[in-house]
């Protein structure tokens, strides 16, 4: 298990819990689920493995719901505040290329609800109800030690993904997103974790899919 406690100056504080179950009746699969409250709220559980069918691929499902208000500025004046809820899940299928590396290729399917600030001209073309549905690429090395709990290690991954119409998506757009991170202990009892997220869109992102600073 895991429970943790964040805080910054947009979002307060965020409460954080996990728990989970290696090697499910021997199967080798792995059973998580995870709880976020505050800003975002966030209800997650998966099923992870690394045989799918007898085959040597490694998977991932994954079922999300989620809640999260950001605050929307214009010349430097915050405007109100908008929500966005969404629910849906991802299933990924993947092979390692060597000790620490691998790649996963997926799709994801959200139902999205948006609520904007009225009166704000950014939102009129915003829809109330959207999907948000595509194929999904990852390419990572990572060499945590643990893959949930890491005490130390770094991770680069780089993310696509493609939301088609064709699918049910409200536009076709294709994500590019590249992210670091790294874990060192300081001691026995802390560790000191970094990141950094960096993306690019080709085409319109839907609200949900927005990126944002901090």
């Amino acid at each position: 298990y895991y429970l943790g406690v964040r805080y910054d100056n947009t979002d307060n504080i965020i409460l954080g819990v996990e728990v989970g179950q290696d090697n499910v009746g021997g199967s080798g699969a792995s059973v998580r689920a995870a709880a976020m409250v505050g800003n975002p709220n966030e209800y997650r559980a998966g099923l992870s493995g690394t045989n799918l069918f007898m085959f040597p691929c490694g998977y991932r499902l994954d079922g999300v719901l989620s809640r999260v208000t950001r605050p929307y500025f214009k010349a430097g004046a915050r405007l109100g505040y908008y929500d966005v809820r969404s629910a849906g899940g991802i299933a990924e299928a993947g092979y390692i290329l060597g000790r620490d590396a691998f790649f996963n290729f997926g799709a994801l399917a959200f139902y999205v609800r948006n609520f904007p600030i009225p009166g704000v001209h950014f939102f009129d073309s915003i829809p109330d109800r959207e999907w948000i549905v595509g194929p999904t690429f990852n390419l990572e090395f990572n060499n945590f030690n643990n893959p949930y709990f890491p005490t130390k290690g770094m991770r680069h991954k780089i993310t696509a993904g493609y939301l088609l119409t064709r699918m049910g998506s409200r536009t076709n757009c294709l994500t590019v997103d590249y992210g670091y991170e790294h874990v060192q202990p300081i001691g026995p009892s802390f560790l000191l974790r970094y990141a950094l997220d960096a993306g690019l869109s080709f085409g319109e992102l839907p609200l949900a899919r927005h990126y944002l600073t901090g």
